[in-house]
């Protein structure tokens, strides 16, 4: 049986977090940071990075993949190493016979593999649940800090996927609260706008937590089924309260948000995703 530090990984992805401060980019970066800390070798291959030529590693991480050829793909499964650690829909959608090609795939939360099987037309049987991790370190609540009432906090993306029209409305709607607004896209200009919102651009993790520490609220309700949506979690643990639709999947899972310390435990899940990882290579 291998040991964590002879196990060799090749991890495909679109982007880093240096390129890109989504979701999927941090949920990446703490779970490689946490395989290095368990002795994995984890060579990383980001868009416009070429692929290896010798492909002796032991699993082939797929993660984000839009921006890789149709043949650097296939040469990569045809291996038969490959594990997808979905983040999105686009497999299911423009590729969705690549789950039977790969020996495994991760999805985030209950809803997140629901609708990868409705895309795709087909049951996942190889397939494992992994909540996002989250620093539970970095993300806690801090009771020197004086909540402001009335005061609502959004972060990320800000298109109307993620829910961006249904949140100007939302604003309009509560003249009498304030919002603080992290994050970039392409309805940016339209918060700015708003009498009641103070729009913060983006923020580095640590202005993250500062903000959520001091919102009453935090408002997150997408369009699409988001996969998971690790700000919920982080403002949850924040002591925020969660104002949310039933698009989100952190909240698919049968979780109690009223027990702080399960929540807590459920997404320091770093271990359970490097178990799966493990187990399918000994398999």
């Amino acid at each position: 049986m291998k040991a964590y530090k002879d196990i060799r990984i090749l991890w495909v992805a679109d982007y880093s977090v240096k390129h890109n401060k989504g979701g999927s980019q941090q949920t990446n970066r703490e779970m490689i940071k946490y395989g290095r800390s368990k002795g994995i070798y984890i060579k990383t291959i980001y868009k416009d990075e070429p692929i290896p030529e010798k492909l002796d590693y032991d699993a082939i991480i797929l993660n984000n993949i839009t921006q890789f050829c149709t043949e650097d793909l296939e040469r990569l499964l045809d291996t038969g190493k490959c594990i997808r650690y979905e983040h999105d829909y686009w497999v299911a959608e423009n590729m969705p016979e690549m789950y039977k090609k790969c020996r495994h795939t991760i999805f985030l939360s209950p809803l997140h593999k629901k609708t990868a099987e409705n895309k795709c037309g087909y049951k996942i049987e190889n397939s494992s649940l992994v909540p996002s991790p989250i620093d539970v370190g970095v993300f806690k609540v801090d009771d020197s800090v004086e909540r402001e009432k009335g005061s609502v906090c959004c972060m990320g993306n800000l298109v109307k996927d993620k829910g961006s029209e249904s949140l100007l409305e939302f604003i309009d709607s509560n003249q009498n609260m304030r919002f603080y607004i992290a994050g970039w896209g392409e309805e940016v200009g339209e918060f700015k706008k708003k009498d009641n919102v103070e729009f913060l651009g983006e923020l580095d993790r640590k202005q993250i937590v500062k903000v959520y520490q001091k919102c009453e609220y935090f408002y997150h309700r997408p369009l699409w089924n988001e996969p998971f949506g690790r700000t919920v979690v982080e403002a949850f643990l924040c002591g925020c309260h969660l104002l949310l639709n039933d698009s989100v999947g952190a909240i698919s899972w049968d979780w109690d948000f009223s027990d702080y310390e399960q929540i807590k435990k459920n997404v320091q899940s770093q271990n359970n995703f490097w178990r799966v990882i493990k187990n399918e290579i000994q398999s």
